[in-house]
């Protein structure tokens, strides 16, 4: 008798997720769409790796300086907010009067999303919501800015 293995068991959606949510979550899933919007930013092997908190306090200063609102959700103990959230949501009103919402997922260099990150993104991109996931220099290209560092 041969034995044979299982079939690779299907994960559960992160906690706290609504019900439209957990079913774009299972249809991911099953078409193997929820690994394909995975994203991690390169990791450059000639450059010191800097912290998230180091990439956050950069990026942030952009944001600043391009006079972009932004509210940070990051929390430096267990997180009491919904898994997937990004670290940063942001109003640009530098178009006036017309706002542009987007987020950004702050990642340092080899860092990839989590399962719940990529979720999000998924919902953000069938929105048409701008969704940045990446280090200083990947917000300050979607921000056109050059130079960044």
């Amino acid at each position: 008798m041969q034995a044979t293995s299982p079939a690779p068991a299907a994960l559960d959606p992160p906690r706290g997720l609504g019900a439209v949510l957990r079913r774009l979550w299972h249809e991911l899933q099953e078409s193997g769409d929820l690994d394909r919007v995975q994203v991690a930013a390169p990791a450059l092997p000639h450059e010191p790796i800097r912290d998230e908190k180091t990439e956050q306090r950069q990026i942030k200063q952009m944001l600043d300086a391009c006079k972009i609102a932004y509210f940070d959700t990051s929390q430096p103990f267990h997180p009491l907010i919904t898994p997937g959230l990004p670290d940063l949501l942001c109003f640009d009103a530098s178009e006036d009067p017309t706002w542009r919402l987007f987020f950004i997922e702050v990642k340092r260099r080899g860092e990839k999303q989590s399962r719940a990150q990529r979720l999000f993104q998924e919902c953000c991109t069938r929105a048409g919501i701008p969704y940045v996931c990446g280090s200083t220099e990947e917000v300050a290209a979607f921000l056109g800015l050059e130079n960044a560092r």
